[in-house]
């Protein structure tokens, strides 16, 4: 099904949900998945990232969806975020204006 996607142009998006112990199937499937076409995303205010099911989704767990999946990729999470921010840069037609590359910057800037 994902291959199909990409024919028609698709890009795929994982939240909370694999970051489910059942959600096997979904386990299964991402090492599988292109990362070229692939964004994270937390869904918020809904379907919250374990360990903090029942609780109010936030923007900020994106980072637990990063890291799972990091872990079933067999990759370093800083490389996932990069891969996939590349991606989301490229799917909402996102351009640094003073030349950046927005793959490459980081997210927070410490004075």
């Amino acid at each position: 099904l994902a291959e199909e996607a990409y024919e028609w142009g698709f890009v795929i998006g994982l939240g909370g949900p694999v970051t489910f112990r059942n959600a096997r199937d979904l386990h299964a499937l991402v090492p599988q998945l292109r990362l070229d076409r692939l964004m994270l995303e937390t869904d918020a205010p809904y379907l919250t990232p374990h360990p903090h099911r029942g609780q109010r989704n936030e923007p900020g767990y994106v980072k637990l969806v990063c890291e799972q999946v990091a872990q079933l990729r067999g990759m370093e999470p800083a490389e996932v975020a990069a891969l996939t921010t590349a991606t989301a840069a490229r799917f909402f037609q996102l351009e640094d204006r003073f030349g950046a590359d927005p793959a490459t910057r980081h997210t927070a800037v410490h004075a």
